[in-house]
């Protein structure tokens, strides 16, 4: 949390007292603010669903993929469906589109089926795999997407959620 790294330990494992640790975590958190500047990318993550405390940034090998590296990601919830949403930026939009087509190839080569993108996000690469939805798309130098997205549904409205940010940023 900002610079301060703070880890709680138990010396016993019982429900009751991981309640008790998660409760003190939250309320370090709360209770100091770092000193840090802001990390832009986190302000680019839609705030409607985002699970609280669950930004986090991948530094390599995001997802299993070698080449998608210093991602951020969200994790998203509604009543019925849950997904993590990612950003990416790349030196460049061509350096981002070469991620996003291993990012397809990636998923395709372990047998996923491809979907056809709506008319809402047409530049969507959509991929199911074992259940859920893979989504990539990218704007200018980032590269942007949804992993695991329990319903099409869900994860179509993260990624347009998620691209309007992202394009509202740019501006």
């Amino acid at each position: 949390h900002g610079r301060y790294y703070v880890e709680t330990i138990a010396a016993d494992v019982s429900p009751e007292l991981q309640v008790q640790m998660e409760a003190l975590a939250l309320s370090f958190v709360d209770a100091w603010q770092p000193d840090t500047p802001p990390i832009e990318e986190l302000a680019k993550f839609p705030s409607n669903g985002l699970v609280p405390y669950s930004r986090t940034l991948i530094a390599k090998s995001a997802f299993g993929l070698e080449r998608l590296d210093w991602i951020f990601t969200a994790r998203y919830e509604d009543q019925k469906d849950e997904a993590l949403a990612f950003i990416c930026e790349r030196t460049s939009a061509q350096e981002a589109t070469a991620l996003a087509d291993a990012f397809h190839r990636y998923w395709m080569d372990y047998g996923g089926e491809e979907r056809v993108a709506p008319s809402s996000l047409p530049d969507a690469r959509i991929v199911t795999i074992l259940d859920s939805f893979e989504i990539v798309m990218v704007h200018g130098a980032y590269l942007v997407g949804v992993h695991e997205a329990g319903t099409l549904a869900f994860g179509l409205d993260l990624a347009g959620r998620l691209k309007r940010m992202i394009e509202e940023s740019s501006q």
